[in-house]
């Protein structure tokens, strides 16, 4: 099998019950753009931009969705976490807490490392990773917003090979996330802006 296709399968597996996924494209509501186009939640908790080449397909449990590159080179699952209260100020100790739970649910990760970035006031985590995938070394970073009670988690993922190649839509797409309920959305953090 191709890396790339190998690539592709890891992400599917990756992800609990893609099996009976239907794709997005009837749930959500698309709008066009040059390179990006919009996504926007159903239940009205974000919206974000995604290359316009790349697929959606719906998650499950705490899966919201996940997105794949036509070609199996990269890939970003978005998954949305309850916290047990509003952790308030985001502080380098919230981050290693962040940190220290994606190491647990991703024991194969090495090279883990974070830093928060800040913008309009709004924190951002960012979790930088690589890992053994079945189609060979991966890279990954993780953008975690926190909301409230809730965490919202991006982890974008590409071949080592190519990751140079795909960072920069894996930060447009994370600085294009904004969170709020219905209309109520607010810029989310800027993640090239680091504290």
């Amino acid at each position: 099998m191709h890396n790339r296709q190998r690539f592709a399968v890891a992400v599917l597996l990756a992800v609990a019950g893609l099996s009976t996924a239907r794709p997005a494209f009837a749930q959500f509501p698309f709008f066009g753009g040059k390179d990006f186009k919009q996504f926007a939640d159903r239940a009205g908790r974000f919206q974000l931009e995604y290359p316009k080449d790349w697929q959606a397909t719906i998650g499950v449990g705490d899966v919201i969705v996940t997105f794949t590159q036509k070609k199996g080179e990269a890939a970003l699952v978005i998954q949305r976490f309850q916290l047990l209260d509003d952790p308030g100020q985001i502080t380098d100790t919230f981050g290693q807490v962040e940190m220290d739970s994606f190491k647990m649910q991703q024991p194969q990760a090495t090279d883990v490392s974070f830093k928060i970035a800040v913008a309009n006031g709004r924190p951002v985590i960012v979790i930088d990773y690589s890992r053994q995938g079945l189609a060979g070394q991966e890279k990954g970073r993780q953008y975690s917003f926190p909301v409230g009670s809730q965490i919202f988690r991006l982890n974008c993922t590409a071949m080592m090979s190519l990751f140079a190649k795909y960072e920069p839509q894996f930060l447009h797409i994370a600085q294009s996330f904004m969170t709020g309920s219905g209309s109520a959305l607010t810029p989310a953090a800027n993640p090239s802006q680091t504290k």
